[in-house]
């Protein structure tokens, strides 16, 4: 029976923990998104006055254009930390079912023995 209860104990633990580290990475992408917008406009402003300087440089080429693939969305950052908030509660939930009916058990166990 006390392995029942630690078992939930320590799943409830466990769903805790997901739980905070998905509202960690949710309020984290707002934040990565300004850095990132921060990133990509320098890097735009960076390349316009490279391209600047080519062209009044002897006509020479101009730099390679930005990458074509970007870094992580901070929508799906968004869209898996809340998948994961939704997974920590109903990992909450079975868990503290499971204590109820330990608890329902053990209380019978008890009235068993009087």
């Amino acid at each position: 029976m006390l392995s029942i209860i630690s078992s939930s104990l320590a799943g409830l633990y466990a769903a805790t923990d997901r739980a905070s580290r998905a509202a960690e990475r949710i309020a984290n992408a707002g934040v990565r998104a300004g850095e990132e917008l921060e990133a990509a406009t320098l890097a735009a402003g960076n390349r316009s006055y490279d391209n600047a300087n080519a062209l009044t440089n002897n006509g020479g080429a101009p730099p390679p254009p930005l990458s074509a693939y970007a870094a992580p969305s901070p929508d799906a950052d968004i869209i898996y930390g809340l998948a994961d908030l939704m997974l920590a509660e109903h990992a909450y939930k079975a868990n503290i079912a499971v204590l109820k009916t330990a608890d329902a058990m053990l209380g019978r166990l008890v009235d068993a023995d009087h």
